[in-house]
């Protein structure tokens, strides 16, 4: 995310996904981008680890595709982001089978994809066109994954008229087979990624105006989120129902609706909740 001079910002797959998992914490990211006071943002001790073994994977998935015989391209980091994008557009237009670290742009998007690769079907660059791959270290293709393809797959179709039909995940893989690849149907998730991208243009407009208003609440992100910390603190001083444990937010929001939304007012109800709940058991909640 970066703000630009007349005021708006670009973004990235990344953002996105941080604003499907959690309104708040990309709240937050765009209040520090545009130079507002928050909270002290901490920095994950493993992150450095991960991205380095990230690269690794990425670099022996480039060599796996060279022993193949594939001709492979890597752009590079490129001061000059029209320069780049100059020589992304060169090495597309020449067909080269593979390129890494393809810089694409479409508006207020921007974003580094790890890999485009050379397929046959007619685009704008004649009889091929290229699919996003993306190389990651988790097994499981997760949601977040999905939205970052399908978005540099949008970007892509700026470039060469077609998103292409797929896109892949390249994963570790199982002896003898060294690398995993998922392939996913664009048009079974664009959709959904284009629900996703509309609704979060408007909420980062409505933030950089410091219009989005937004609360904490505990979800799976929390737990690679750098505004973890000051969330948690926010919690303590709320006596938030999310301290209690293996309660859930499931009925932690149905306590919350029938007016007990601390941990405090929880235990004044050691002998009933006082209501009969939509979801789960009683005993449940106690």
């Amino acid at each position: 995310m970066r703000l630009k001079p007349e005021g708006s910002l670009d973004l990235s797959p990344s953002d996105l996904t941080t604003f499907t998992a959690c309104a708040h914490a990309s709240r937050l990211d765009i209040d520090a981008v545009v130079g507002r006071p928050v909270p002290e943002r901490g920095r994950d001790p493993d992150a450095d680890l991960l991205a380095e073994l990230g690269r690794r994977h990425e670099g022996a998935y480039l060599d796996h595709l060279r022993a193949q015989g594939l001709e492979v391209e890597t752009i590079g980091a490129l001061e000059d982001p029209d320069e780049a994008r100059a020589r992304l557009l060169e090495l597309m237009r020449a067909g080269v089978d593979v390129i890494a670290q393809a810089p694409l742009r479409d508006g207020a998007w921007r974003g580094v994809a790890d890999v485009l690769r050379r397929v046959e079907g007619a685009s704008a660059l004649g009889a091929f066109h290229y699919e996003v791959e993306d190389t990651k270290l988790a097994t499981t293709t997760r949601a977040a994954t999905v939205l970052q393809l399908l978005t540099y797959a949008r970007m892509l179709e700026r470039l060469q008229g077609v998103p292409g039909e797929y896109v892949h995940v390249v994963a570790p893989g199982v002896a003898p087979d060294p690398f995993a690849r998922t392939s996913l149907r664009v048009e079974d998730y664009d959709a959904v990624t284009g629900r996703a991208t509309r609704r979060f243009e408007a909420f980062a407009g409505a933030a950089v105006a410091g219009e989005a208003r937004t609360v904490p609440e505990p979800v799976d992100h929390c737990a690679v989120c750098g505004w973890w910390a000051s969330c948690r603190a926010r919690w303590r001083d709320q006596d938030h129902l999310s301290l209690v444990a293996n309660l859930g937010g499931a009925r932690r929001a149905e306590l919350e609706r029938h007016g007990v939304d601390t941990r405090r007012a929880l235990a004044e109800r050691r002998h009933g909740i006082g209501f009969k709940p939509e979801y789960g058991r009683t005993e449940a909640y106690l």
